[in-house]
């Protein structure tokens, strides 16, 4: 649907949308691309590896769709980046997974009447394992932040416990990652800040949330991108550089919401 120059995006995962079709079709081309350079490059057969890129170039383009709604184009440079990421070096599947899950419980592309006591259990096992990640603390934050947003007044205690288990994780947890060379770090830390203010900017959106079509929050939006950014930030600052590409869905998607902000602001202006 159009709306003066603004294209709403379906929130379903419907192949029967073509732009879910055209993910899916990128993320199958993404894996054999993946496939072709483990056999020309490595000289291996890895069926797993390939699969592993295609779901990673998908989880791309889906956290994109979650932090830029409004903007399609958004999704498949990201679906590109994850793709790319993943074949270099294979990203944590499971972390990007609740990585996309705690973006769409912050931004309530979910919605209905908020989560449920299942759905909050869930959450705070996922906060568990994300603390526990040396990558992971700050999507830890965007659950524990997005429970409180999302479960109104019965949200104190489970944000509690999300927050506690993550705590827990994170002392716990004996994954550290060798700082590594310093110099990609300091020639990675004025893009990450550029990103981070680029997604800080005000927004709004025109999108609505899977169940009753309920208006997206911009302020819950803008949150969403802030603390993306942030999540892919921090995985520079406690781990090797290249420990981005741990989160290189989320890591792609921010930068390509990042990369289109100017030329979605000046969309907007112009509505």
């Amino acid at each position: 649907m159009k709306l003066a120059g603004v294209t709403r995006m379906t929130r379903s995962a419907s192949p029967k949308y073509p732009s879910v079709r055209n993910a899916l079709i990128g993320a199958l081309a993404a894996g054999v691309v993946g496939f072709a350079y483990d056999f020309i490059v490595n000289d291996s057969i890895g069926l797993i590896d390939s699969a592993s890129v295609a779901v990673v170039a998908f989880l791309g383009w889906a956290i994109a769709r979650e932090i830029d709604p409004d903007y399609p184009s958004s999704g498949p440079v990201a679906l590109a980046g994850a793709g790319l990421l993943a074949i270099w070096t294979h990203p944590h599947l499971l972390l990007s997974a609740v990585a996309l899950g705690a973006v769409r419980l912050l931004v309530g592309t979910v919605g209905g009447g908020g989560p449920t006591t299942v759905d909050l259990f869930v959450l705070v096992g996922m906060a568990g394992y994300a603390g526990w990640q040396v990558d992971g603390w700050a999507i830890a934050v965007i659950i524990v932040v997005g429970i409180m947003v999302a479960a109104g007044p019965k949200s104190w205690p489970w944000a509690l416990a999300a927050a506690s288990l993550a705590t827990a994780g994170a002392l716990l947890s004996s994954d550290r990652v060798d700082p590594g060379d310093e110099s990609a770090r300091i020639l990675a830390y004025p893009v990450l800040f550029i990103m981070a203010v680029l997604l800080a900017l005000p927004i709004t959106t025109n999108s609505v949330s899977d169940i009753g079509k309920r208006p997206l929050d911009s302020r819950r939006l803008r949150a969403a991108r802030i603390l993306a950014a942030i999540a892919v930030a921090a995985s520079a600052v406690v781990s090797d550089v290249y420990g981005l590409t741990n989160l290189g869905p989320l890591t792609a998607a921010v930068f390509s919401a990042a990369i289109a902000v100017p030329f979605t602001r000046r969309q907007s202006s112009a509505l």
